[in-house]
């Protein structure tokens, strides 16, 4: 069964079976839930579709072509006509982030599974400008461009995720990621790899495993326990678990920001003998002689190891984060409004993504949820009228305990579970692993090119 878009109404789609097949006995879940994909994309009668769009000659900026920037910019062209849209982002590859973890386990068998090329993901009306953006004039609707070209802008969208600050951790090169029992999974997908052939080799020789988290707010708040749960799994999958220590340090004194949450995966972790340390913060490592160093309540303390999960501490880019645009802080988050992520000095400016100032929401879930907020509210800014749609914080982790096992968490502002499925959220399905692995890529790259009606991108 092959879907097709109708020619004589585009907006209909045809289900056609060009040819008759023998029918399988079954259909594989897996197959399945990829179909459920592709049936998901074709059904682009969305209200956003079938309403009419705003006319305007307005000149949008969008800085960052990553999954906040591209989804909201397809969105955009779905409520407007007569505008002109600029895209700013230099990378030519296009990463999905959240497979980083699978490729750093092992689950994908090659980094390039994480891997596309920006130019496939782009609207056909933008004009791609492959720079950075250096400075901004917020005050003259202007910006700066690292080859000296000024942009001008009567409409501003800022989503180009945030700043790893490895060179915080004092003593690191991350070119040795992969090497003497370094991993990050935040190192790109080629970083992840190499994650995955150190996990590999701690698992099988044995010894202390130590896993960190910064004191920054970070995308990904679940992934430094995911690396954790499956580096001990893939320990008991090889029956070596009884030759490693594994040691968590966490920033404060939680595992993680949503108290039923929270609890949860220490009841685990207990179980399963993961031993956390609280309020570490990683602050430098002697990568030779594999001695981790931690700031603490009560001064700095060292701990040894033979495989170390580094985290890097986070912010938004330094062009943003030294601007007008910013909070006041180390971080420099973009300063909105967290409920209609509109700036809070400009009004002309909007942000999406990890590189927003709001208590919680940096993962791709969010940036997919925020896109229809960040596209109406622009939209009734454009029109003389007052942004009325509500981000409410949305956005999910699937925690990984080991290979085949997972909790979808999914929570708002509230830090309370907000499930979209029916019961326990703290309960391990097989479908949420199969959502990991099969279903949440196909999905985001239908929200990249724009292929997602409106209620997915909301729901």
């Amino acid at each position: 069964m092959k879907f097709a878009v109708c020619k004589a109404n585009k907006k209909e789609v045809c289900m056609i079976n060009k040819e008759k097949r023998p029918m399988k006995k079954t259909l594989t879940r897996r197959a399945f839930l990829k179909s459920s994909v592709v049936a998901a994309a074709a059904v682009s009668v969305s209200q956003t579709a079938q309403a009419t769009q705003l006319s305007t000659n307005a000149h949008i900026v969008v800085i960052g072509a990553g999954a906040g920037g591209l989804a909201v910019s397809h969105l955009l062209n779905k409520l407007l006509s007569g505008h002109s849209l600029t895209i700013i982002d230099k990378k030519m590859e296009h990463h999905y982030q959240p497979g980083f973890t699978l490729v750093a386990s092992g689950v994908y068998k090659s980094p390039n599974k994480v891997i596309s090329n920006n130019k496939d993901h782009m609207p056909d009306n933008a004009k791609w400008i492959q720079d950075n953006v250096v400075s901004f004039n917020p005050d003259k609707n202007q910006l700066i461009l690292s080859k000296g070209d000024t942009v001008s802008y009567d409409f501003l969208i800022i989503a180009p995720g945030c700043q790893l600050n490895y060179q915080d951790i004092e003593g690191l090169d991350i070119s040795r990621i992969g090497i003497n029992g370094i991993g990050s999974v935040y190192a790109g997908p080629q970083g992840a790899a190499a994650t995955w052939a150190a996990i590999q080799t701690f698992i099988k020789e044995g010894g202390k495993g130590v896993f960190t988290r910064p004191n920054t707010d970070m995308k990904c708040a679940g992934a430094p326990m995911k690396v954790t749960n499956l580096t001990e799994h893939h320990a008991q999958l090889i029956n070596n678990r009884q030759n490693i220590q594994v040691d968590y340090f966490a920033h404060d004194n939680t595992l993680f920001s949503v108290p039923a949450f929270d609890q949860e995966l220490k009841k685990r972790w207990q179980r399963r003998n993961i031993m956390p340390h609280y309020s570490h913060v990683l602050s430098g490592i002697n990568m030779d002689a594999r001695k981790a160093t931690f700031d603490t309540p009560d001064g700095s303390v060292t701990a040894d190891y033979d495989f170390i999960h580094v985290v890097p501490p986070m912010s938004a880019p330094d062009a943003i984060r030294e601007s007008e645009l910013a909070q006041e802080s180390y971080s420099g988050w973009l300063d909105v409004d967290k409920y209609t992520l509109q700036h809070k000095t400009y009004p002309n400016v909007f942000g999406i993504g990890d590189v927003v100032g709001t208590p919680i929401g940096k993962t791709a879930a969010s940036a997919k949820t925020q896109a229809p907020i960040v596209a109406y509210n622009l939209t009734a800014v454009i029109a003389g009228k007052t942004p009325y749609e509500q981000w409410n914080g949305y956005t999910s982790c699937p925690m990984i305990l080991g290979i085949g096992k997972v909790l979808l968490w999914e929570f708002g502002y509230e830090k309370v579970p907000t499930p979209t499925f029916p019961g326990d959220p703290n309960t391990e399905r097989w479908l949420w692993w199969r959502m990991e692995t099969d279903l949440l890529g196909p999905l985001y790259t239908a929200m990249i090119n724009g292929q997602l009606p409106e209620f997915a991108l909301r729901g």
